[in-house]
């Protein structure tokens, strides 16, 4: 069975995002992430949530209880749209045409 910090460093890997892009994410250090990629540590549960969402996974998923995780391009989409204001979003759910927000 893989542990959380193989599924942690694979997906991050995956998506193109170093250790760095995901300690900056979560407000922790490098050492933190390597702690759980490397020495089988694993991370708070306040942060295995943003670290779900970051990578595109539920946190299930993370625990190991299910497959389901979003691709490679649906995750760079949804970290994209994070990033965007209010007004941002509300513009490109209207540009998509039947979307609402």
């Amino acid at each position: 069975m893989t542990g959380i910090g193989q599924l942690i460093k694979a997906r991050r890997i995956e998506l193109g995002y170093s250790s760095r892009d995901l300690a900056r994410h979560l407000g922790i250090t490098t050492q933190a992430i390597s702690n759980w990629e490397l020495q089988g540590r694993s991370p708070s549960k306040a942060h295995l949530a943003k670290i779900a969402s970051f990578l595109g996974m539920r946190v299930e998923e993370l625990l190991g209880s299910t497959e389901i995780r979003l691709s490679v391009e649906e995750t760079q989409l949804l970290n994209a749209f994070r990033t965007l204001t209010a007004n941002e979003r509300v513009f490109l759910l209207k540009m998509l045409g039947g979307v609402r927000p």
